[in-house]
């Protein structure tokens, strides 16, 4: 927090020297932003941004703002009332008769207008980008009063200048502008992400990105606990907020728990996700292609030994579905080394089918003898990926290390101490006799 205030004070000081220099204050970004706006979305940029318009902005720059800017001015106006002082005290300092000036419009015309009903009159004439641009902007800070005039005036909330859904509420989410997100809500903003991707040839989705303001708040999470230059908060005291999203009936997104694995959020965040009802069940289909070819939350946490396992299985998630390569957790854990025998024992234990052919080929008892039978170390088949956008939600391969042979024996070990352990009923249900099964251990 400290290094980023000292970062934004040089880069104001950059800014005021550049400006002193004659640095246009009007041109624009692609979004149409221009000097104000971005100085206002800045973290700490408030109290500059007084001092900046008091300093640098004069009836003629005033005049060439983009609407952005000056929609901004007269919003910080209506919401800081000594702000609004000190630019009508600055503005009306300007004495040049009205037939000597340059200026077609008088003060009164050029100066921000600070009723609110002209100025959402304008912003909904505006075009789509200029709107969207004002209004994530506004939304990317704390100002409840700045933003609450905007919210029911009938201007769409949700809506997108481009595909990329980066909606009002992802604006206020991605700063930790809670009560925002909330106010954004109540006024019928929508909370639906787009993650339900098409089919793809040779397994090349696009690449995935954040789509939800769930998606923001946990990539903000992730940084504020790793302390990234220019966030600031604390993770655990914004988390309330989550359940008010995950509950929004307008919420659809069936990755959200393979993105807290990849954002290494703690078991409290894993909870609350699994409280309301994410995550794939067994005998469902695929809800996008991120499950299609990881398959279930489980399979992710055994490969990347995330401690929630067992909370998983508690809230019964899929051990059974097949990933991409027909694994399933059992496969994976069993197939990872040592690393991850803690993991098939707590499959085994919670009920996974020790007996089942997978998509792969391979029963548990066939993959362990294979893998004791074959050329040693060896790597996992979880170090595999099916390209490059794949391996973007894979897990981190630096925790992956070949395979000894001692360990594939540890693995078959655990299996053949499962199958004896196992309930007679159930092993005559999967394998037609426990003899059969013992017998095939035999043959090893």
């Amino acid at each position: 927090m400290i290094e980023t205030i000292d970062l934004e004070s040089r880069l104001q000081s950059l800014t005021s020297l550049l400006i002193s220099a004659d640095a246009d204050l009007t041109i624009h970004n692609s979004e149409g932003l221009a000097a104000c706006s971005l100085i206002f979305k800045s973290q700490h940029g408030l109290p500059y941004l007084e001092s900046f318009v008091y300093q640098y902005i004069d009836l003629f720059t005033l005049q060439e703002m983009t609407s952005v800017d000056s929609w901004i001015l007269a919003a910080l106006g209506r919401s800081f009332p000594t702000f609004q002082k000190r630019m009508e005290s600055h503005l009306s300092s300007y004495r040049t008769p009205v037939n000597l000036s340059s200026c077609q419009n008088p003060v009164e015309q050029i100066r921000p207008q600070f009723e609110v009903e002209q100025q959402i009159a304008e912003v909904k004439r505006a075009s789509v980008k200029i709107r969207t641009g004002f209004l994530r902007a506004l939304c990317s800070r704390r100002t409840i009063a700045m933003v609450g005039p905007f919210l029911d005036c009938g201007i769409n909330l949700n809506e997108l200048e481009s595909p990329i859904p980066n909606t009002y509420i992802r604006a206020a989410a991605s700063q930790g502008n809670l009560d925002i997100v909330v106010a954004l809500i109540g006024a019928g903003a929508l909370v639906n992400a787009k993650s339900s991707y098409p089919e793809y040839g040779d397994w090349d989705p696009p690449a995935y990105r954040a789509s939800s303001p769930v998606d923001d708040l946990l990539e903000r999470w992730h940084s504020l606990r790793d302390q990234t230059l220019g966030y600031s908060g604390n993770p655990e005291s914004e988390q309330w907020v989550l359940k008010k999203l995950l509950q929004n009936p307008t919420f659809n997104e069936p990755n959200v728990l393979f993105r807290a694995f990849m954002k290494a959020s703690p078991p409290a965040i894993i909870k609350d996700l699994l409280d309301t009802g994410w995550g794939r069940r067994d005998n469902t289909a695929p809800a996008s292609w991120c499950q299609k070819v990881n398959s279930s939350e489980v399979i992710e946490a055994v490969k990347s030994q995330n401690q929630v396992i067992p909370l998983l299985l508690e809230y019964g998630l899929a051990k059974e579905c097949d990933d991409c390569f027909g694994f399933t957790a059992l496969l994976h854990a069993l197939d990872c080394g040592q690393r991850a025998h803690d993991s098939a024992q707590l499959l085994i234990d919670a009920g996974a089918d020790l007996c089942r052919k997978t998509g792969s080929g391979f029963t548990p008892l066939e993959l362990v003898k294979r893998n004791v039978s074959t050329q040693h170390p060896r790597w996992p088949m979880a170090s595999r990926t099916l390209g490059k956008r794949v391996e973007r939600w894979e897990l981190d391969k630096s925790k992956l290390n070949p395979v000894p042979l001692e360990e594939d024996h540890h693995a078959y070990d655990l299996l053949i101490k499962a199958f004896k352990e196992y309930d007679g009923a159930q092993m005559r249900e999967g394998w037609q006799s426990k003899s059969l099964v013992l017998g095939s251990i035999e043959g090893i």
